[in-house]
């Protein structure tokens, strides 16, 4: 988990999904390290879905907190997470 108070700028700010990535690359020891367009954030709120987008990664936006109009800078955005299933997700890395 990277909270808030891992990283000196939070949302919009793309440091905390920077911040995620470093360590999963580092729990991991991925060789090759995994890149941040690989990644996929799932995210419910304007500053989020530009954080994910300024870090270079896939980002599903969830209407839970925002009207679909306002997350239009994501990926992909849907209702619920229900709506989500593996299939869904591979479409995002198609593009």
């Amino acid at each position: 988990i990277i909270g808030a108070e891992k990283v000196v700028r939070g949302k919009p700010f793309p440091d905390s999904y920077l911040e995620a990535l470093k360590v999963l690359n580092r729990h991991f020891h991925s060789k090759p390290e995994i890149l941040a367009g690989e990644t996929l954030v799932i995210e419910d709120s304007i500053g989020g879905v530009t954080g994910a987008q300024r870090a270079g990664m896939k980002c599903l936006a969830v209407t839970n907190s925002y009207p679909a109009e306002e997350l239009k800078e994501a990926d992909m955005i849907v209702a619920a997470l229900s709506e989500v299933n593996l299939n869904f997700v591979a479409k995002l890395f198609e593009k």
